[in-house]
């Protein structure tokens, strides 16, 4: 498997050599090193698919996640909204636009796109609960993040953790209730 794949990765960048502006071929491998987490090889090959076809969906959303990863939030915020206003029904660009909303501290923007992964999901989605919680515990609404942890554990009994998941939901209702007290 894996020598079909360096085999493909080889005729792919031997298409380009023959043929810069191939566009399913920079698209193809710029998504596919992402996969692979080689975001510095990726960028070039999937700002170029872009600039071939700005409407490129799978370019977008990848290019977003290499500079997320490549610490570029900005840049990848700015991709992720674009993939969103090519495909406003795809979870994956929804939920990775709230994290680096999150990060970047625009928590109402953030919590609007989270909301919209979670709704896209029908709340099963672990990540948008993890998310959610987190800002949510970020902007102190501790009931409601301990509301998002418990609903993670039900979409993911199995989460590794989940016992220090279940006393982080006790800290954060205590929280919670000690923070409404006058």
């Amino acid at each position: 498997k894996a020598n079909k794949r360096l085999e493909a990765f080889a005729a792919l960048k031997s298409a380009l050599q023959i043929f810069p502006q191939y566009f399913d071929a920079l698209e193809m491998l710029g998504t596919e090193q992402v996969k692979d987490r080689e975001y510095e090889t990726a960028l070039p090959l999937l700002i170029k698919a872009l600039e071939i076809n700005s409407r490129a969906y799978n370019s977008c959303f990848a290019l977003g996640v290499a500079q997320f990863n490549l610490k570029q939030p900005l840049p990848a915020i700015d991709s992720f909204r674009r993939a969103v206003s090519l495909n406003e029904k795809s979870i994956n660009s929804n939920l990775w636009l709230g994290i680096a909303l999150r990060q970047t501290s625009r928590l109402d923007e953030a919590e609007a796109a989270l909301k919209r992964a979670n709704a896209l999901a029908e709340s099963k989605l672990p990540d948008a609960h993890w998310q959610l919680a987190l800002l949510f515990n970020q902007l102190k609404r501790y009931g409601e993040a301990a509301d998002e942890l418990e609903v993670f554990l039900k979409v993911q009994p199995d989460a590794k953790d989940a016992e220090l998941i279940k006393k982080l939901i006790q800290r954060l209702r205590q929280q919670s209730v000690a923070d409404k007290k006058p």
